[in-house]
């Protein structure tokens, strides 16, 4: 297929789904998880528990992760710490949809791991009891600020949310702020970089929280299909990554 056929294509593609078509590519790529670059892989993600201690990547206070207590309160939920499965909670469905939305668009498979023990964040590979990226929340630097931040594929993949302030109270248009905010960190924790050049895009630092689209649009697209192909691909069988989590060096720290 041409390059001329293939844009023609994806445009279609991107209408149907409802994304903004562009009129350049600018996607920029930091490298993926382990397989070759367009082979369709699967992992998995969780949620770290509450207590777990977040050293300050980003230059904030060390703290505990305290994602679930904070998001149950912007959500209304009562917070019951011995509660650990919020598949029912509106919180975590925001969430799930983020890593979804990558999913549906390439050859991705992204599959939640209700089981989290714990273990040293950074630096602890995916496994039966974690899921390879790991999604945890501690003070950053409050509304406005840093909404969040995410550690490149080499490092691990995993993110860091600001759950002080008010910044995910809001919650208009089906708490497409969160949605987007999540969705935007896990492109980083899948390899991508942010874009310059185009302004209405997911990946472009400072337009992830903007209400007028909801997730990846189509430069964002062609850039995760770089890296993990494309849906068609996927059914035609994926790869689990060997998994190698780098520790020992700076972290590769993405944030809006």
């Amino acid at each position: 297929m041409s390059n001329v056929k293939r844009l023609l294509v994806m445009a279609a593609a991107a209408a149907t789904l409802g994304v903004t078509v562009q009129s350049a590519t600018a996607f920029q790529l930091a490298g993926r998880w382990p397989g070759a670059q367009g082979d369709a892989t699967t992992l998995t993600w969780s949620i770290l528990p509450d207590g777990t201690p977040i050293a300050g990547f980003n230059g904030e206070p060390s703290s505990p992760s305290n994602l679930v207590s904070q998001f149950r309160a912007f959500y209304g939920e009562a917070n019951d710490p011995g509660d650990t499965d919020y598949t029912d909670e509106a919180w975590f469905g925001q969430m799930k949809s983020s890593f979804d939305r990558w999913s549906s668009v390439s050859g991705l498979t992204l599959t939640y791991q209700a089981n989290d023990d714990g273990a040293s964040f950074i630096g602890s590979a995916g496994s039966a009891t974690r899921g390879d990226m790991r999604i945890g929340g501690h003070a950053i630097d409050g509304s406005g600020g840093v909404l969040a931040y995410n550690f490149l594929p080499a490092s691990g993949g995993d993110g860091v949310i600001d759950t002080a302030g008010d910044s995910y109270l809001n919650q208009i248009n089906g708490s497409r702020k969160l949605r987007n905010v999540v969705t935007h960190e896990v492109g980083h924790g899948l390899g991508l970089l942010h874009t310059t050049g185009i302004a209405d895009n997911l990946m472009n630092a400072t337009t992830p929280v903007n209400p007028t689209f909801d997730g990846p649009q189509l430069d964002d697209i062609l850039g995760i299909q770089r890296l993990y192909a494309t849906r068609m691909r996927r059914a035609q069988g994926t790869i689990r990554p060997r998994q190698q989590r780098i520790s020992a060096r700076l972290p590769a720290v993405r944030r809006l």
